[in-house]
């Protein structure tokens, strides 16, 4: 047990240094996009990134998840077969949602050209971005998969503080920031981890492919029930309310969702250990529930900090006018709290 909880707490603190840094990093930002943006077009820019949860979840069928797992699973010796599958299954699967996400944005909900193809194009570098991570985290570069996060971050805050000082901010340049930041990032990951010499179209094997939709299909209805969670409010907010509401909204929930990374950098960690502890280990049952109580330790001591330090940081970070902000902060930290809580349990049962 010592040595897998040594192991959990070193892989934390690496993967930490590529998913709390970058919070952080938006938090700088976040003054930024306030002040650039009207509410109203925050709230458009809060409701678009909130979809991508929806529909990268469709447009991969979770295989990366998939990937991550069998790449543990299996090691070395079918490394090409698992990537080339996966690969080839993505890019398949990308060219089938084209024409879709074209028709519903472009036909059915009335954006331009440029809006649409820009957002599909982020769709596909958010997808692509977190495929090719988890493949690196299945091969064993952790520390690889936190800098290409890194990378991402301090691209897309340099290129916003541009478009800023340049006077050209709007939810259209804000998008081609990501976009670039995904390339870039992307990028990194594909040649740092020498990602392309896995990849053959003659290792593509269905029975692979097969074997990696088996594993990530029934993943699929978690995370649309997280993304109904997740946006159901934004979506309500924004029909009875109004866009600008929205935009009120998703600010007053950025200072929670810090306390929602500090549960994420455990959770990826946690994700991997609990892939390699088998129910054919004796301590099994053992050293899951001494992690659980020390998770809800941890973590209700993170939430009562962070709701200690919210109206400092409401003040000095938040540019936008909102009436009782520390109020609706409070109940947001709420909600986070029991949905982190519980959320770890399913990386047990599904392992």
């Amino acid at each position: 047990m010592v040595n897998r909880t040594n192991k959990l707490i070193r892989n934390t603190i690496i993967l930490g240094f590529g998913q709390f840094l970058p919070k952080l990093v938006s938090l700088i930002t976040l003054p930024i996009l306030t002040a650039g943006l009207t509410t109203s077009e925050y709230g458009i820019y809060d409701l678009i990134l909130s979809t991508q949860s929806l529909l990268i979840p469709l447009m991969t069928l979770q295989i990366q998840q998939a990937i991550f797992r069998k790449l543990i699973q299996k090691g070395d010796k079918y490394s090409k077969e698992i990537i080339s599958s996966a690969y080839c299954f993505v890019i398949t699967m990308f060219l089938i949602w084209c024409p879709l996400i074209i028709f519903i944005y472009y036909f059915v909900v009335g954006y331009a050209m440029p809006v649409v193809m820009v957002m599909y194009y982020i769709y596909i570098g958010n997808a692509l971005f977190d495929v090719l991570g988890q493949t690196l985290r299945g091969i064993g570069f952790n520390l690889k998969y936190s800098i290409g996060i890194v990378i991402y971050s301090i691209i897309n805050t340099l290129l916003l503080l541009l478009i800023f000082e340049l006077g050209e901010i709007n939810v259209l340049n804000v998008f081609l920031c990501s976009l670039i930041a995904y390339i870039i990032a992307c990028f990194f990951y594909f040649f740092s981890g020498s990602i392309f010499s896995y990849i053959k179209l003659e290792y593509n094997n269905k029975a692979i492919t097969r074997e990696l939709l088996d594993y990530s299909i029934p993943m699929i209805p978690s995370s649309i029930s997280l993304w109904i969670v997740n946006l159901s409010d934004r979506l309500l907010v924004t029909a009875f309310l109004g866009v600008g509401m929205n935009g009120i909204y998703s600010v007053a929930n950025k200072i929670p969702n810090l306390f929602a990374s500090v549960y994420a950098v455990f959770n990826l960690a946690w994700t991997e250990t609990a892939s390699r502890v088998m129910d054919k280990d004796a301590d099994a049952d053992e050293y899951y529930s001494s992690m659980f109580e020390y998770l809800f330790r941890f973590l209700s001591g993170a939430m009562i900090l962070l709701i200690s330090l919210s109206p400092l940081i409401f003040k000095v970070l938040i540019k936008l006018d909102i009436e009782n902000p520390i109020i609706r902060i409070n109940t947001a930290f709420k909600g986070c709290s029991s949905l982190e809580k519980i959320s770890v349990l399913p990386r047990i049962y599904h392992n």
